[in-house]
């Protein structure tokens, strides 16, 4: 049933597949398929509350100077070869 379903995706995608490598897809495909289950199984598995930690997160940091201007930043303006009103100065990339 599989092997069928394989050759049909396969017309679908013009692509030729032989009948030995629907076969071999075949037994791929099944594998991915148990292993899927395997996955569906467990997460529904999961002890009741256990998820509600998972929901989205803010992972974007305010926009402000992460560090403050100091000695760091004279010691890396003092290394650069050129410098302009506290910035490194580079050559223009167009």
């Amino acid at each position: 049933m599989i092997e069928a379903e394989i050759k049909k995706l396969a017309n679908l995608a013009r692509i030729e597949v032989s009948p030995e490598e629907a076969v071999s897809l075949s037994k791929d495909v099944t594998a991915i398929l148990g292993y899927v289950a395997k996955v569906k199984e467990v997460a529904a598995a999961a002890p009741e509350g256990q998820d509600e930690g998972l929901g989205p997160v803010d992972v974007l940091r305010d926009d402000a100077d992460p560090l403050p201007r100091g000695a760091e930043t004279e010691k890396l303006l003092a290394s650069a070869p050129q410098s302009k009103d506290g910035f490194v100065k580079v050559q223009k990339v167009l």
